[in-house]
C-alpha cells in the first residue's frame, strides 16, 4: 500500500538533479509511478514519485533559487 505523508517515520526524501525532464523520462521509462505533474516551488522545479514500497520521493532541480542553495553548485 502507498505510504501516507503523515505516517509515523520518514515519509519522503528529495534528490537534486541537473536535468529534471531527462530524469523524469528515465524514471517513467523504468516504470516508476510519478505523482502529479512537476511543480515550481521557491525557485525549484520538483517532480514527486513513489518508490516500490509506496514511499514518496522528490526529484528537484534549481530554476531561480540562489546557487548556494544547490548541492550541485558545490562541485
Amino acid at each position: 500500500a502507498d505510504r501516507k505523508l503523515d505516517a509515523v517515520g520518514y515519509s519522503q526524501f528529495a534528490l537534486e538533479v541537473a536535468d529534471l525532464a531527462a530524469q523524469t523520462r528515465r524514471l517513467r521509462g523504468d516504470g516508476v509511478r510519478l505523482v502529479g505533474k512537476p511543480v515550481n516551488i521557491g525557485g525549484w522545479r520538483s517532480q514527486y514519485a513513489r518508490d516500490p514500497e509506496g514511499n514518496i520521493f522528490t526529484l528537484t532541480s534549481r530554476l531561480s533559487a540562489p546557487a548556494n542553495e544547490s548541492v550541485l553548485s558545490l562541485r
